[in-house]
């Protein structure tokens, strides 16, 4: 008003000084629009816009219809004023409005009228009565501007699948814990709870890293159910929660259902006794079957007492590092490490509660791989006997180290023979042969195939052929030299086996050509003859993974990946007719780690 005053004023001016009057008329009229512009009510669109280039939060009125503003009132006080002019964006909203209409569920389908203080363009932090006083008002915009930059630290939120049944598939595949949050669909503080709880980093990552999440509406009750694998009830937890409250459901929900102590590799501390499991994104089902095995309380208590748990996958930095420097072949894989970090003992899987606290105590008393591979290395003389193989070849078996078993088979049952011939009659030793050796240019096995009939009565003709093929595919891959393929000698071989009348040679060459084109690191050629086996339906979909993982994990070209993922892509496609066809998904596919793979095939 002080300003309109000495506007007017001006006109009683002489009249010489006519034009300097018009404009500072004009200037002041300007900065009195400004001015009035601040205190103004702005339409939504532009509050969001400029609430976020100015970094503020917006305070929007909501009018019941044909009821004035109460707002207009409290920015006449002066302090209010400054305050709002300086943190606030100001808009209305009238409940007739189809702007209000679209907002319901935002504003969490409150009636009109009340105010809101947004985030722009997100979500309501905060709620004030519009019989509100300037001073009650400032007090809950304050502690909304608190609670904005909090939002504004936190950029996670809480993941919900959108679908019982597609959370129950995922909760079993990643060993989770079922979480089934049910609430009122138009709940206010519900909503809220949602929007400025579940949206806090720390909230956000303790229910996505521990729970598999999945919100169904609910008449009146809000409740947290949790369910382990088997469908049984482990925790529930009712009402509406703040942070800490959830933060402390979920130490009592993992306290129910606790399993072991995992912790990250890099965070290790010298001088400790490390157990570490390794796995492949495809080995999902043994995953599974081991973290169950790790539920049990005696196993738990074993564990936790006597060492440091890890797990990993191959995303991972330290997978390939550790398995090179162990030897790990196969996964999942359980590694027991001394405080020095030597392996005391691994085995490559587990079957039961059972099998895992018994390899657990071998490696506790150190009687595991490393103390065998001593005995025998230190004192080979002494520790040939049928006994001691027995034992050690089991260790072994056990262990992954297949390969080494059978290099060891192969020089101890090949001095049995030079001294007994018809020894691979004597049942154990033909137990050992069957399960370990692999030499297909020995004495001992061209004895066992010219025999092999009488190896029928006691393991079958099945057993025993597929015995003597799995010789001839082992066989079939040893023709790398200095990192180049023997292809005389391969070609010779072929020939062999032909002459043999080994069953689908040709297929065991072409899978042999293919595995020693990756052991040279030949790409072309290795990417070219897996598209010619997968077009002729020459390899599984075992085969055609490890296939294209090898691609991805090796070569570079461009093409050679587009190659591969344009097969992953048909192998797909075919799986995706096959469950339209039958009218089940078929769950134990290749389809998902095929569709990971072909974005990592083509991603820049």
């Amino acid at each position: 008003m002080n300003i309109l005053i000495f506007v007017l004023n001006l006109y009683s001016i002489k009249r010489k000084y006519m034009k300097s009057k018009i404009l500072i008329i004009i200037t002041l009229l300007q900065l009195l629009s400004t001015s009035l512009m601040s205190q103004s009510h702005r339409s939504w669109e532009d509050a969001n816009r400029n609430a976020a280039r100015e970094g503020k939060i917006i305070l929007v009125e909501t009018i019941k219809d044909g009821v004035g503003s109460k707002l207009d009132k409290i920015l006449k006080d002066r302090s209010f004023s400054a305050f709002s002019k300086s943190m606030l964006i100001i808009a209305k909203l009238s409940e007739t409005e189809l702007k209000f209409k679209s907002l319901e569920s935002k504003f969490m389908y409150s009636k009109p009228p009340f105010y809101a203080f947004l985030m722009p363009y997100g979500d309501v932090i905060s709620f004030g009565d519009t019989n509100m006083n300037s001073s009650e008002l400032m007090f809950v915009a304050q502690n909304a501007l608190k609670l904005a930059k909090i939002k504004r630290s936190n950029s996670r939120s809480v993941q919900f699948e959108n679908s019982l049944s597609k959370a129950k598939l995922k909760a079993a595949k990643e060993n989770k814990i079922l979480c089934i949050f049910s609430c009122p669909e138009k709940d206010r503080e519900v909503i809220f709870m949602r929007q400025n709880v579940f949206s806090l980093d720390s909230v956000a990552d303790v229910l996505n890293s521990n729970f598999v999440l999945f919100q169904q509406h609910s008449d009146k009750i809000v409740s947290f159910d949790f369910f382990n694998n088997d469908s049984k009830l482990l925790f529930k937890s009712i009402g509406i929660k703040n942070k800490e409250e959830i933060l402390t459901m979920v130490k009592d929900v993992l306290k129910s259902d606790e399993v072991i102590k995992f912790q990250s590799y890099d965070k290790v501390l010298n001088n400790q006794k490390i157990m570490i499991i390794l796995y492949r994104r495809s080995d999902t089902e043994s995953k599974i079957k081991i973290l169950s095995v790790f539920k049990d309380p005696e196993l738990k208590k074993i564990l936790n007492n006597n060492y440091v748990c890890i797990q990993m996958n191959e995303s991972d930095p330290n997978f390939d590092l550790l398995s090179q420097k162990y030897n790990i072949t196969n996964t999942p894989c359980i590694c027991f490490l001394s405080k020095s970090g030597t392996l005391v003992h691994k085995i490559i899987g587990i079957a039961n509660k059972e099998d895992m606290i018994n390899e657990t105590l071998i490696a506790l008393n150190n009687k595991g791989l490393e103390y065998y591979n001593k005995q025998y290395n230190n004192n080979y003389k002494n520790n040939n006997s049928l006994e001691f193989m027995t034992s050690y070849l089991q260790v072994l078996r056990k262990s992954g180290e297949i390969k080494y078993a059978s290099s060891v088979v192969n020089k101890f049952l090949l001095e049995m023979f030079n001294n007994k011939k018809d020894i691979l009659l004597v049942d154990t030793v033909s137990d050992i042969f069957m399960e370990f050796y692999n030499e297909v240019n020995s004495p001992l096995f061209l004895y066992f195939i010219k025999h092999e009939k009488r190896f029928y009565s006691r393991y079958g003709k099945e057993k025993v052929d597929k015995k003597t093929l799995s010789i001839w595919k082992l066989g079939a891959t040893t023709f790398v030299k200095n990192n180049t393929i023997d292809e005389d000698s391969f070609k010779n071989y072929s020939k062999r086996m032909k002459k043999a009348k080994v069953k689908n040679w040709r297929d065991i060459a072409d899978l042999a050509h293919l595995e020693m084109y990756k052991k040279i690191k030949d790409w072309k050629n290795y990417s070219e003859l897996g598209e010619i086996l997968f077009l002729n339906n020459k390899i599984s979909d075992k085969e055609l993974y490890a296939w294209a993982l090898a691609i991805k994990e090796g070569s570079r070209d461009k093409l050679i990946r587009y190659k591969a993922a344009t097969c992953l892509d048909d192998a797909v496609y075919r799986i995706k007719k096959q469950e339209l066809k039958t009218g089940h998904i078929l769950l134990s596919s290749y389809k998902g780690f095929f569709e990971q793979l072909i974005k990592e095939l083509i991603q820049k």
